[in-house]
C-alpha cells in the first residue's frame, strides 16, 4: 500500500507551479554521491545481499528504482490508475467513492502531521490526488513542541521532513535505520527489518574498507528504495549564496559544502580595487 501513495504526489506539477522549477526529484538515500544505487545491482552488490536475499523485495534484483513521473499538467490519471491497481492487490476497493478494505470494511484514512504552514501548500495537492482515489488525508498542523512530543511518542500516521543524507555510508545509519534504535526519533519510519539491520551492521564494521563500503552502501540504498518507507520529495543541487566580491576561495573546494567562512579569505587585491569607503578598516 505504501507504494500506491507515491503515485499521488505530482512533483512535476508542484515544481512548475510552486517552486519555479528550482528542484530535482529525490530518488536515493545517497543522492548525488557515488553510493547512489543506479541501474541493476552489480555482482559485488548481489554478493552483499546474498545472506538476506529472502528478506528483501525481489525488484531489488530486476528493476532500477525511479519515483513516478507525470507530465506536469496536473492530470495524473495514469498514475492514479497504477495506484488503484496496487491498492486492489492489497485488498482495497472503492465503494461509494471511498476506499475501503474488503475484509474489514474500514475506510482508508490517515493523518499528515505538520508544524510549518509552508508545507500546507504542498500537502493540499497531495490530499486532493488521494481524494480522487477515495482516500481521506487529514492535514493537522500543530505547534513545534506538540509536534516533537508526538514524534517522540510515535503518535502520528505520516510526517514530512528532511533527510540529512551523509556523503558516505557512516555508522550513523544505525541511528536512522537499525531496529535497535527504534526508540530514537531519527528512526522516524519505525523500521524493524532484519535485512536492513544486517546491511547497516556490515557498513558499521567496514568504515575503513572503501571498496566494500561502496558496494554495501549501494546495496542498502536499493533495499531502502524498494521498501517505500518514504514518499520521496525533492532537493536543491545548488547553494543559494550572496556575497561581496572581496573574497577569494581555493581552487579545490569542499565536495558537498560552500566552504564559507572556513576556507574563504579577504583578498587584498580585490579589496584595493573597491572604493575607499568600502575597503576593510
Amino acid at each position: 500500500m505504501r507504494e500506491a501513495l507515491t503515485y499521488a504526489m505530482d512533483f512535476e506539477w508542484m515544481n512548475q507551479h510552486l517552486f519555479y522549477n528550482q528542484y530535482t526529484r529525490t530518488r536515493s538515500f545517497f543522492q548525488n554521491t557515488e553510493y547512489e544505487a543506479k541501474g541493476l545491482p552489480s555482482k559485488e552488490e548481489m554478493a552483499c545481499l546474498e545472506p538476506v536475499k529472502d528478506k528483501i523485495p525481489p525488484r531489488v534484483y530486476t528493476q532500477e528504482y525511479q519515483p513516478p513521473v507525470t507530465d506536469g499538467s496536473g492530470n495524473i490519471r495514469p498514475q492514479l490508475r497504477a495506484a488503484l491497481a496496487l491498492l486492489k492487490e492489497a485488498g482495497w476497493e472503492i465503494a461509494n467513492q471511498t476506499m475501503i478494505h474488503r475484509a474489514t470494511g474500514k475506510p482508508l484514512e490517515f493523518e499528515l502531521l505538520l508544524y510549518s504552514p509552508t508545507m500546507e501548500r504542498v500537502a493540499i495537492p497531495f490530499q486532493d490526488n488521494l481524494k480522487k482515489l477515495g482516500i481521506t488525508l487529514n492535514i493537522r498542523r500543530v505547534d513545534t513542541t506538540q509536534f516533537i512530543n508526538r514524534l517522540r511518542e510515535r503518535d502520528f500516521d505520516m510526517v514530512t521532513g528532511g533527510y540529512a543524507a551523509n556523503p558516505y555510508p557512516s555508522s550513523n545509519l544505525k541511528i536512522t535505520w537499525h531496529s535497535g534504535y527504534l526508540d530514537s526519533t531519527y528512526n522516524t519510519a519505525g523500521v524493524t527489518d532484519p535485512a536492513i539491520d544486517y546491511l547497516v551492521e556490515k557498513i558499521d564494521g567496514l568504515q575503513t574498507d572503501k571498496p566494500a563500503l561502496l558496494n554495501y552502501g549501494r546495496a542498502l540504498d536499493r533495499v531502502l528504495q524498494w521498501n517505500f518507507f518514504v514518499v520521496p520529495q525533492w532537493h536543491l543541487s545548488k547553494f543559494r549564496v550572496a556575497y561581496w566580491n572581496r573574497f577569494s576561495r581555493p581552487q579545490v573546494r569542499p565536495k558537498y559544502a560552500v566552504g564559507f567562512p572556513h576556507t574563504w579569505w579577504m583578498d587584498p587585491d580585490k579589496d584595493a580595487a573597491l572604493p575607499a569607503r568600502n575597503r576593510a578598516k
